[in-house]
C-alpha cells in the first residue's frame, strides 16, 4: 500500500466536511461563467460547478451582440473574445434559398451590416456583433474566473438545497460524478445558472411564462469546405426550403449556420409543424440530407456529430428569492454533454 493512500474502509467512514463559500454558482455555461467573471472582477470569491465533464463540446449559442461585448470589455475580456470570434463581415446577410449552391429566394442585411443603419449602430455602441461559438467563449470565461478568485468543479451535479431559517445560509447537496459520493457546499448566496431544466428553479417553484414551443430540432455538426459557394453569398444563416422534394419527417426545412468560415457548419433540421417524429434519424439519412442541402456533390462532407434538442419560448416570472438568484439565461433545451 502506498504511504499516501487511505485504506478503503477508513476512507468510506470519513465524513466529508461541508465546504464553506460566500457564492455558489450552479452552471458553468455562458450565464454561470460570465457571472463568475463579473463577480470576480469586484474582488469576490466563490465556487461554480457544472454537471458536464468540461466546457461545451458543441457550438450552440454563437451570436454575441454589442451589449454583451461591452460587459466583457468592463472585465478586460473583449479583445480576447473578438480575437477568437468570426467578425461581422462574415455575417453580412441572412439568406433564404433552395440549397447552398442553388437558387436564392431572398436575402437581407443582418447583424448591423445594413449600409443605411451602420451610423446608428456606431452611435449606439463602440462594439460590433461577432459570431463567437459557445465552444470558444466558455473556456475564456472559465479561465478568467478561475484566475481571479473562483474555483470551478466539473462533473458535479446539483441535487437540492436547504436554507437555514435563522442565518439564511444555504446548504447545497452536490454529487461528484467521478466517485458518486454526495457532499455539501454551504454558501451565503446561490445562483441557479443551470439552464432551461434548472433544478434550482424547480425546487424554488418559480413558474415559467410559456409560449407554444418550436418543437424538435436536429443538429448536425458538419465539416465541409463551402468557400467556393460563399463568395457571393456571404452570411452566417442560410434558410433552406425544397418544397418540390421528398423529405424525411425530421428534416422538412431548416437552417445552415456557419460555425467557422467556411468549412465548419451546423445544419439545423426542423420537421414540418405539427409532425410527430417517431424515429431518430440514422447517420446515413443525415448525411444524405446534408448533401441535398449543399447541392454540390463535388464538396466532401463529414458529419461530426448529431444531436436532438427542443425549442422553448419561456421566461421565469421572477428571478430571485431572498439570497437565491436565477439570472435570465437562454432556455432552449439543448442536448447535454
Amino acid at each position: 500500500m502506498s504511504l499516501h493512500s487511505v485504506p478503503e474502509r477508513q476512507a468510506s467512514e470519513q465524513e466529508t466536511p461541508v465546504i464553506e463559500t460566500d457564492l455558489l454558482i450552479i452552471g458553468t455555461g455562458p450565464a454561470g461563467a460570465s457571472l463568475a467573471c463579473f463577480l470576480a472582477s469586484h474582488g469576490l470569491k466563490g465556487i461554480m460547478i457544472g454537471a458536464a465533464s468540461g466546457t461545451a463540446r458543441e457550438p450552440r449559442a454563437h451570436i454575441t451582440n454589442p451589449a454583451a461585448l461591452e460587459c466583457l470589455r468592463d472585465v478586460g475580456l473583449e479583445a480576447e473574445c473578438v480575437a477568437a470570434a468570426t467578425k461581422g463581415d462574415c455575417m453580412t446577410h441572412t439568406r433564404w434559398c433552395y440549397s447552398m449552391a442553388g437558387e436564392e429566394f431572398a436575402r437581407i442585411h443582418s447583424w448591423g451590416n445594413a449600409p443605411y443603419r451602420q451610423g446608428d449602430h456606431a452611435a449606439a455602441s463602440p462594439c460590433s456583433h461577432v459570431d463567437l461559438p459557445q465552444t470558444l467563449l466558455e473556456p475564456i470565461l472559465v479561465r478568467y474566473a478561475v484566475h481571479n478568485g473562483f474555483t470551478c468543479r466539473f462533473d458535479s451535479t446539483f441535487l437540492s438545497f436547504s436554507r437555514d431559517t435563522k442565518s439564511g445560509r444555504i446548504t447545497s447537496a452536490i454529487q461528484d460524478g467521478l466517485t458518486g459520493r454526495t457532499y455539501s457546499i454551504r454558501s451565503k448566496y446561490l445562483f441557479g445558472c443551470d439552464g432551461a431544466r434548472s433544478q434550482v428553479i424547480r425546487q424554488l417553484g418559480i413558474p415559467f411564462i410559456k409560449q407554444p414551443g418550436g418543437g424538435l430540432a436536429v443538429n448536425a455538426h458538419v465539416r465541409a469546405d463551402m468557400s467556393k459557394l460563399i463568395k457571393y453569398r456571404t452570411g452566417n444563416l442560410h434558410w433552406i426550403f425544397q418544397p418540390d422534394r421528398e423529405y424525411p419527417e425530421w428534416g422538412w426545412s431548416g437552417i445552415v449556420r456557419m460555425v467557422k468560415p467556411w468549412n465548419e457548419w451546423m445544419f439545423i433540421f426542423l420537421p414540418r409543424p405539427g409532425t410527430e417524429v417517431k424515429q431518430d434519424p440514422t447517420p446515413e439519412a443525415v448525411l444524405a440530407r446534408v448533401k441535398e442541402w449543399i447541392g454540390d456533390d463535388s464538396i466532401d462532407v463529414k458529419v461530426l456529430d448529431v444531436a436532438k434538442w427542443y425549442i422553448y419560448e419561456s421566461v421565469a416570472e421572477r428571478y430571485s428569492d431572498g439570497n437565491m438568484f436565477v439570472p435570465p439565461q437562454p432556455t432552449p433545451s439543448h442536448p447535454t454533454d
